[in-house]
């Protein structure tokens, strides 16, 4: 007896940790509610549940070692007017590409990725914001990418440099005071320590360099070698100058960091301290110089953007995106050296055994005094964010957002007044922390700058005597609050904003350069310098990945089941991931070696219309402009497409881009849209008004009813079964960037 399918492939969003989840959820709503327009209908009997494990696709394996992905499958089955019919339902895991988990050092492993993926936002915003190939164009999109690379550059290896060089100080002091009793020459102590380090640096910098395919890591890479340059440039100047090097030092010390005091070069016994001192100055005078560039370019890139807003095809968030990864990188920095100058108090008042840190204190004191608008800015964006989600929460309670049912006819608006990723008052609150870093910077490190610190003594004081103490309170109450009570909430919202920017992500930064008509990986000056041009997986790479195990997954259950209708049932970032893969690989699954199938999707809190297609067009177009998304009836690929979103969703929102709707209860529009009662962005599966959606879109009519969508207009297409070659193309062209931007 020949059997009908459905296959239901689920594809879930943030916060998912294990394949199956999803599924199972999904699974209940279906076997609970009977189908609600054929009372003689069959309940589905469970027939069988599988987890199982699939092969990546070679692209993602690595060294010839074939790596595996988790996936789940439910089956049902039920005989209906003498038919069998046979329901799949499947998904896989994609979270562990993005995922950062629910403790404190993953949190903090998922704010590095923020900051990360941040320059992937710039240089992908900056290219729709500044479109077109004049020299002004070129340019801007340039200094909005410098920005971004000068802070995961330069600034963060001169930071690795600076805390690996403390440690070496102290190594040194407790080897040469404590352990071995070795006399040495004095003068021979900053030499050879310093030296190591440098050479050290470099070292590690090509060994990076070298082993690295990801052009980020490549980029740092490279700044870890000029900095180890720098080093031993200023050890050897300090061996063989040593009056020249304290003149230089004393300038730093007077118009840089007001430290007071001057070295002494008398005093032969902290011969190895000055020579770290010395070192530490230059250091930082350099990182100065990295910080006074990037806000510089970031002014730049905000008055440009401002001037060329009604040009540019997505709104603006470079200047945003730019401040937001100052102050990230200014806390995650300084929670590091907060634990090396902890760490040596407490050895230091143990031991009652001095160890200097060669960095001194002070001169860090000036460098870290940046962490006052980082961390309060850090404090006010969750104050706001609190306040937005507790206004919305009493407008609701008060009714003044209205019922589900007006949501429709004023949604622009409403999704407006709903966003918290990138809401319009976070934003403002990161244009405020611009202007507050920049004026802190000023203060802070060029105290002896006569117009405007002597003008503004009474707010130096209010920086010394408030300020800090204000910061270090604050900073104190936020970790506290997050440890014992938001937690999950903090985790929840890195997920969500990691697993958006990882999506962004150009693995190796596509560049223009083509070499015999071949589109080359972006190279930094370094490789330029060396005539290096890197191999290997470049392109959206991790997106890439994604798109591979779906595809590898439903590619499988086509050939094997041969479904008469496939069901993509997602959620968050799985509705991007869901209709972008739908729209490279879905003729394929439609129809092959004639045989066709139905394609219907579900999208639930999709983020892709207010938040991708807002600011990333070029990638992510209006979903009504993208054919494959299109009904069968106009030459697109589904049958059907029901989009449900909650009303007080800060991620997902309404993707229908006409402007005219009529209310519920009569959906309009390409997807239909379904608005349901506020609940926030997480548990759609559970909740009683998506589930009953759900049990009315899903019920399974073979074509043999005479109900079946028809296979779309020439729908041949790349075959899921015959031409697998010609997927694997369409993937590659995502991994390689083909078609994708440049400079």
């Amino acid at each position: 007896m020949a059997m009908s399918k459905q296959l239901i492939l689920v594809v879930h969003g943030v916060g998912v940790r294990e394949a199956g989840v999803a599924t199972g959820q999904l699974s209940a709503v279906l076997s609970d509610r009977p189908d609600p327009e054929d009372a003689r209908a069959m309940p589905w009997v469970p027939h069988s549940s599988d987890d199982f494990l699939l092969h990546e696709d070679p692209l993602y394996s690595e060294d010839g070692l074939a790596k595996v992905f988790p996936a789940h499958l439910r089956r049902y089955r039920r005989t209906m007017d003498g038919k069998a019919q046979e329901r799949i339902v499947a998904d896989y895991f994609w979270g562990d590409i993005a995922g950062t988990g629910l403790t404190g050092l993953r949190v903090m492993v998922g704010l590095v990725k923020i900051v990360l993926g941040l320059s992937h936002a710039v240089r992908e915003n900056a290219f729709d914001v500044f479109p077109g190939d004049g020299a002004v164009e070129r340019t801007l999109r340039k200094l909005a990418r410098c920005a971004a690379l000068t802070i995961h550059g330069p600034i963060v290896a001169l930071n690795l440099v600076l805390m690996a060089g403390a440690f070496i100080t102290l190594a040194w002091h407790a080897l040469n005071r404590r352990a071995l009793q070795v006399e040495l020459q004095p003068e021979l102590g900053p030499f050879w320590t310093e030296m190591v380090l440098g050479v050290g640096t470099i070292l590690a910098g090509f060994l990076i360099l070298y082993s690295a395919k990801v052009f980020l890591v490549r980029h740092l890479a490279t700044w870890l070698v000029a900095t180890g340059a720098l080093v031993v440039i200023t050890d050897l100047a300090q061996t063989f100058r040593p009056d020249a090097m304290a003149g230089y030092f004393a300038a730093l010390n007077r118009y840089v960091f007001n430290l007071g005091p001057q070295i002494d070069y008398g005093r032969a016994s902290d011969q190895v301290a000055q020579g770290f001192a010395v070192l530490a100055a230059v250091l930082m005078a350099t990182m100065v110089a990295a910080w006074v560039l990037t806000f510089v370019l970031a002014w730049i890139v905000l008055f440009a953007a401002v001037l060329r807003r009604r040009r540019a095809k997505a709104a603006i968030i470079v200047p945003q995106a730019i401040a937001l990864m100052c102050m990230l990188w200014i806390l995650l920095m300084l929670s590091a050296w907060l634990v090396i100058l902890v760490v040596h108090w407490w050895v230091s008042i143990n031991t009652g055994f001095q160890l200097p840190l060669g960095l001194k204190a002070d001169m860090v004191m000036a460098c870290l005094r940046l962490a006052t608008p980082a961390a309060l800015g850090l404090v006010l964006l969750a104050v706001v964010g609190l306040f937005l989600h507790g206004r919305k929460a009493f407008a609701f309670s008060r009714g003044r957002f209205g019922q589900t049912a007006d949501y429709l006819p004023d949604r622009v608006a409403r999704a407006e007044a709903n966003r918290l990723i990138v809401g319009r008052a976070l934003l403002w609150v990161l244009n405020l922390f611009m202007v507050a870093i920049t004026v802190f910077f000023v203060m802070a490190v060029w105290p002896d700058c006569q117009l405007l610190w002597k003008t503004c003594s009474g707010i130096r004081d209010l920086n010394s005597n408030v300020a800090v103490p204000l910061m270090g309170s604050a900073t104190f109450v936020v970790v506290a609050f997050i440890i014992f009570f938001g937690r999950k909430g903090l985790a929840a919202g890195v997920a969500i904003f990691t697993d958006v920017l990882i999506y962004l992500n150009d693995y190796s930064w596509t560049s223009r350069e083509r070499i015999d008509g071949r589109k080359m990986i972006a190279r930094t000056w370094l490789e330029r310098l060396l005539g290096r041009h890197p191999k290997g997986g470049g392109g959206y790479w991790l997106r890439g990945r994604i798109y591979a195990r779906m595809y590898v997954l439903l590619n499988r259950l086509a050939k094997d089941e041969k479904p008469d209708e496939i069901v993509i049932v997602s959620h968050s970032q799985g509705t991007v991931i869901a209709m972008d893969l739908i729209c490279r690989l879905g003729r394929g699954w439609v129809k092959w070696n004639g045989h066709t199938t139905t394609l219907k999707l579900v999208t639930m809190g999709s983020p892709y219309t207010h938040l991708y297609a807002k600011y990333f067009p070029t990638d992510f177009a209006e979903a009504g402009g993208r054919k494959e998304l299109l009904p069968v009836a106009k030459g697109g690929l589904l049958s059907e497409w029901i989009n449900i979103f909650r009303v007080d969703d800060f991620v997902g929102t309404h993707i229908d881009s006409k402007t005219q709707m009529v209310a519920r209860p009569v959906p309009q529009g390409w997807p239909r849209e379904h608005p349901v009662p506020r609940g926030g962005h997480t548990n759609y599966w559970v909740d009683e008004a998506v589930t009953a959606i759900l049990a009315s879109f899903l019920p399974f009519r073979p074509p043999s009813d005479g109900e079946g969508g028809a296979a779309p207009a020439g729908g041949g297409g790349i075959g899921v079964l015959d031409d697998k070659a010609g997927a694997d193309q369409l993937l590659r062209e995502v991994d390689h960037g083909t078609g994708q931007k440049g400079q």
